[in-house]
């Protein structure tokens, strides 16, 4: 009975989580209040009458929080909004305190089947909504943005479209649950690739777990998530060395049902890459001639303490730049936050990839190129999901012993090679 509570507690924690990084059906206070409630809950039941922060976790926490006061206080004639660097130290400060506290395999685990959940269901609502023409789903309302001039129909595991002043937009895309469907591929893409990682010999439900969240990659006809998906491929090529070969049948077979996907679809895959990244208009096109370039030529001019985050003086900067709805990740961090928050931000998360996925190092240079493809086409840095990647998960003694080998000498020396 304690462990079935356990478990369920940990899921609604996971669940919590990726909602609060992504959903916007929910108010995040609401969200934010539960998972704190949660997370307490969760500590005081299962955590052997005293919580425990690791030594590493204990140092990050705070060594992060120091440099983005001391930038805070460095930049406070930007009117930086107060309430935002809050928010950012009460999700640390939680997640500290639960990732010291929560196995890292079990994370993964639940990490992994949430989201092969919420791809299930996108894939029936979508199916529903553009292939059986349903205009509503059960518990829908309107979400206007904050301009006011945009608006999204969704549900608590679905977000149906983008209505704007040229009318419905995104309908065919799959978003799940999310803001857009760009921001879907980025927690699809961290499951497979946790799912790939945990694997010595794969089960029929993994491999069904895995063409789940291809499928459904694909389905956001997101560029970002085509691109992505190339790298998957290779990276699950890299690791299918340490399955059976019964195994390796079995993935070979998925990947030729992928590929017939991909096929079927082409057209419609190439009309979205000829629009986005040939097209001078496309969104792609914008974001590196606009959001990129013209963000990392403002940054250049205050590369040591940027603007301010979130400051009204960044605001008034990327305006006079043209910026107007700038979705770099890593740009909006050097621009507001410069060098000084940037760098210690980006270290780590490096060691926090290091951590999560235990990788050689060929292994880890694809997870790490994922990664800033990931954060150079939406803002998630300060995303509750995305922080906790900056810190390291409870470990048992295996686990602890298989990551200090992965840093010994012999360990780096081993050589890779992609094997079928």
């Amino acid at each position: 009975m304690k462990f079935l509570m356990k478990e369920n507690l940990e899921k609604l924690i996971v669940l919590l989580l990726i909602l609060m990084s992504g959903s916007i059906y929910f108010s995040h206070s609401t969200l934010l209040l539960a998972f704190i409630l949660a997370s307490i809950i969760y500590l005081i039941i299962f955590s052997d009458k005293r919580i425990v922060i690791s030594k590493y976790n204990f140092f990050v926490m705070g060594f992060f929080t120091f440099v983005l006061l001391l930038h805070v206080l460095l930049t406070i004639n930007y009117n930086i909004p107060i309430s935002d660097i809050r928010q950012i130290i009460i999700y640390i400060l939680i997640l500290v305190i639960v990732q010291s506290n929560m196995l890292k395999s079990s994370f993964i685990n639940k990490y992994i089947n949430i989201i092969t959940l919420i791809c299930l269901i996108s894939l029936v609502c979508s199916f529903l909504v553009n292939v059986m023409s349903i205009s509503s789903l059960p518990f829908q309302k309107i979400i206007m943005s904050s301009d006011g001039l945009t608006f999204r129909v969704a549900t608590p595991y679905y977000t149906m479209n983008v209505q704007n002043e040229f009318g419905i937009i995104d309908q065919e895309r799959n978003s799940g649950l999310f803001w857009e469907p760009g921001a879907f591929q980025a927690f699809i893409s961290l499951a497979i690739l946790l799912l790939i990682n945990k694997l010595k010999d794969v089960k029929k439900s993994d491999a069904a777990k895995i063409l789940i969240l291809m499928i459904t990659l694909l389905t956001t006809q997101s560029t970002t998530g085509y691109v992505i998906f190339i790298l998957l491929i290779i990276y699950l090529m890299f690791n299918l060395k340490r399955v059976n070969k019964n195994a390796k049948y079995m993935l070979m077979f998925l990947l030729m049902s992928i590929v017939s996907v991909i096929v079927i679809n082409f057209q419609m895959i190439q009309d979205i890459i000829n629009y986005k990244l040939i097209n001078k208009n496309g969104s792609y096109s914008t974001r590196v001639a606009v959001d990129s370039a013209g963000g990392f030529q403002q940054f250049l001019e205050k590369f040591v303490m940027g603007y301010g985050y979130n400051s009204e003086f960044f605001h008034e900067v990327s305006k006079a730049a043209g910026i107007v709805n700038n979705s770099n990740g890593i740009v909006i961090m050097l621009m507001s936050c410069g060098l000084f928050v940037s760098v210690p931000y980006f270290i780590l998360l490096f060691k926090g990839l290091k951590h999560i996925f235990e990788s050689n190092i060929i292994n880890l240079f694809i997870i790490l190129v994922i990664f800033i493809i990931i954060h150079s086409t939406q803002w998630f840095i300060f995303k509750p999901m995305f922080l906790a990647l900056l810190f390291k998960w409870k470990t048992t003694p295996k686990e602890s012993e298989l990551e200090t080998l992965q840093d010994t000498p012999i360990a780096k020396k081993r050589k890779y090679r992609i094997t079928w």
